[in-house]
């Protein structure tokens, strides 16, 4: 069974979307802010927005997103050229996987391509339906999701790295979390209102 299958069958039982289900493939590293941000080689990128890297000594090492909660983060990672491929997303729009098609469509030629995908991000009890759109997507492709980072509690901070390809939990102060450190501190209805201040800034600019 693949990762894929086995999650939608953990979501179809009866009380998932009620529950509180935390869902991980594994631990992931932790690197410092200062590291990340080192030579001015990382790329941060907001809420409905998306960026490409493709590793070279010079160019942009780290995608990276500060303060997951409600959202979440869906990169392509192609192991051969290292070139990834990162969004942020909130909730399934008519337009919001229309990068990841083009992204997709765009090195589909290459039949000997080595892809890489990991889904980090979301809360406990929110819903979950952006997952499926994501997985069919993945898999007209044969993109295999080799991370899962879904559901839980806290903020996530987390720099994808175009070298290695793997994720990192940042250290935003160059030190370990205390326990309860970050637990997410906003609602899903405050994060929900921010989204739409944001638009409404964004239409009238």
């Amino acid at each position: 069974m693949s990762l894929e299958q086995a999650l939608d069958a953990e979501m179809k039982k009866p009380g998932f979307g009620s529950s509180n289900c935390h869902l991980f493939f594994k631990e992931r590293p932790h690197i410092s802010k200062t590291r990340v941000d080192e030579n001015g080689r990382a790329a941060y990128i907001d809420v409905d927005s998306n960026a490409k890297a493709i590793y070279s000594d010079t160019s942009t090492r780290y995608i990276a997103s500060t303060d997951l909660t409600y959202d979440m983060l869906l990169s392509v990672y192609d192991v051969d050229t290292k070139e990834l491929f990162v969004m942020r997303l909130f909730k399934h729009k008519p337009d919001t996987f229309k990068p990841l098609k083009k992204h997709l469509s765009g090195i589909s030629r290459n039949k000997y391509k080595r892809l890489e995908a990991r889904l980090i991000g979301l809360q406990d009890k929110e819903d979950y339906s952006i997952l499926m759109p994501i997985f069919k997507e993945l898999g007209k492709y044969r993109v295999p999701v080799v991370e899962v980072d879904l559901f839980g509690n806290q903020a996530r901070h987390i720099a994808l790295d175009s070298y290695l390809g793997t994720s990192f939990n940042i250290l935003l102060l160059d030190r370990i979390y205390r326990p309860g450190e970050l637990n997410a501190q906003i609602t899903q209805e405050q994060f929900e209102a921010q989204m739409m201040k944001k638009g409404s800034t964004q239409v009238k600019a």
